[in-house]
């Protein structure tokens, strides 16, 4: 993979990113209906980034049309769903609420989260694991890369692999933390905002209420 930070957001080697930049508007309809929140859940410390809506919008159209949406998540442990209360991998959640909201699609789910990886082996991996076809993936890998590895790089690997693949499909990155509270999601801001993808910090809605204690 290419791992060099290139010039310029909006193109990419050649590939053209998106020729006309929107920002995500993130309102209270972009949530799980009816799904319970925590009282000490912040959800204003969501958004990290807004990045560019153009190929949300075009999944979001795709999967109103009742087409077949392929979604797939590349991460570590926490994507793997290692320690999820009943099974329930957060992956899966989203992939639920793509069904909810749109109850004519086909909905595939590919989740190639493996513990104990970061975002290197992510970037040889990703092709092998989630294949081609993609509509939306979440890319996660906050908490197992270190702060003494080269994790804007690497990221950004897995980030322009994802964006070259045939199906244009949205990525968003998310962000969790360590049981510390330690999290490199700073570090893999700079390719969100490098190219202009949404970043979602779940680290950011729970820390500050399990550092205080509640």
């Amino acid at each position: 993979a290419d791992v060099r930070l290139t010039a310029g957001r909006e193109r990419v080697r050649g590939l053209v990113v998106e020729d006309v930049p929107e920002r995500v508007v993130w309102t209270k309809k972009a949530t799980i209906e009816d799904a319970p929140v925590p009282t000490w859940v912040n959800p204003g410390n969501l958004v990290l980034n807004d990045g560019n809506a153009a190929r949300l919008n075009a999944v979001f159209a795709k999967a109103a049309r009742g087409e077949r949406i392929v979604i797939g998540a590349l991460g570590g442990s926490i994507t793997e769903g290692a320690g999820a209360q009943g099974g329930v991998r957060w992956a899966n959640i989203v992939c639920d609420w793509f069904r909810k909201r749109f109850p004519d699609a086909q909905v595939e789910m590919r989740n190639a989260g493996i513990g104990s990886t970061g975002s290197l082996i992510g970037a040889l991996r990703l092709r092998r694991d989630l294949r081609e076809g993609l509509d939306f993936v979440t890319v996660d890998y906050s908490v197992n890369d270190k702060p003494n590895e080269p994790c804007e790089a690497t990221m950004e690997g897995c980030v322009s692999q994802l964006l070259a693949d045939k199906g244009r499909p949205a990525v968003v990155l998310v962000a969790f933390g360590a049981s510390d509270g330690r999290s490199e999601q700073m570090r893999h801001l700079s390719v969100a905002r490098h190219y202009g993808l949404p970043m979602l910090s779940v680290r950011n809605c729970v820390w500050p209420a399990i550092k205080s204690g509640e």
